[in-house]
């Protein structure tokens, strides 16, 4: 039987204590393999940071037989609390007419630039587009086809 004891502090919570409880000891050059599920962070922490480390213990004495670091992934972060809407007091949804949208989001990285593509239906314009805020711009528009 094995078991697997995950600590509840906010540190603790990163580290996963694996304990083999078998009669006999596992014997050297014998490869342990195990799967967990975890959740990714939010973002790829510092790269002296995005590391995982394995720590091999003698479990009758505590003392570290061999330790490596092994270096983690880079975690793909997402866009927070993405809202889009059409706004106004007659929302226009006529093929052919100008609709206003209001955007927003909660990025997850700094960034200063947005891209936002209308997949389907084909055909939208967002020529001519403004910002009603102040400290942004449209830097380009197209119409894909």
């Amino acid at each position: 039987p094995r078991a697997c004891v995950v600590g509840s502090g906010e540190l603790e919570r990163s580290t996963m204590t694996i304990l083999i409880k078998e009669p006999l000891d596992v014997p050297a050059m014998t490869t342990i393999k195990f799967r967990v599920n975890v959740v990714n962070p939010a973002k790829t922490p510092h790269t002296m940071l995005n590391h995982w480390i394995i720590t091999h213990y003698d479990g009758a004495s505590d003392d570290i037989l061999a330790t490596t670091a092994y270096e983690s992934w880079d975690i793909i972060p997402q866009l927070a609390d993405v809202f889009i809407e059409l706004i106004g007091n007659s929302i226009n949804k006529a093929a052919g007419t100008k609709s206003r949208m209001a955007v927003s989001f909660v990025p997850i990285n700094d960034a200063d630039q947005l891209q936002l593509t209308a997949q389907l239906p084909e055909g939208f314009d967002f020529t001519g587009c403004t910002v009603l805020t102040d400290g942004h711009e449209i830097v380009s528009t197209n119409i894909e086809t």
